[in-house]
């Protein structure tokens, strides 16, 4: 199964001391590809994983446009209809205040329905 998904985002804020990343303006758009294959499928059970990859343009105020995008892999793995596992791993980058920064998180998801 393969879906696209479109994201438009854009902010407005009028704090300018903030402690964090608060931009006066700024808006971005993504485009977002998910490939997800079922491996197998036994009643209740089943191996599913997907490939996600973004790519954007992000834009605030006071910088020029720049590429933003991600890929993430995830295996979700359903052991019963009461239990299942879902794990991944996304590499990122985003723009903050001009400057790109990559990132890399790793999520783990132990699902117990009762």
């Amino acid at each position: 199964m393969m879906r696209l998904f479109l994201e438009l985002f854009t902010s407005r804020n009028s704090r300018d001391d903030a402690p964090y990343f608060n931009p006066e303006s700024d808006w971005s758009l993504s485009a977002t590809t998910m490939i997800q294959h079922t491996a197998w499928r036994i009643y209740n059970r089943s191996f599913v994983h997907r490939l996600f990859l973004t790519l954007g343009n992000y834009k605030q105020s006071g910088f020029s446009n720049d590429v933003t995008g991600s890929i993430r892999y995830e295996q979700d793995h359903e052991f019963s209809d009461t239990q299942a596992l879902l794990w991944g791993i996304n590499l990122g980058r985003n723009i903050y205040d001009g400057d790109p920064v990559n990132s890399f998180s790793f999520y783990l998801n132990y699902r117990w329905r009762f």
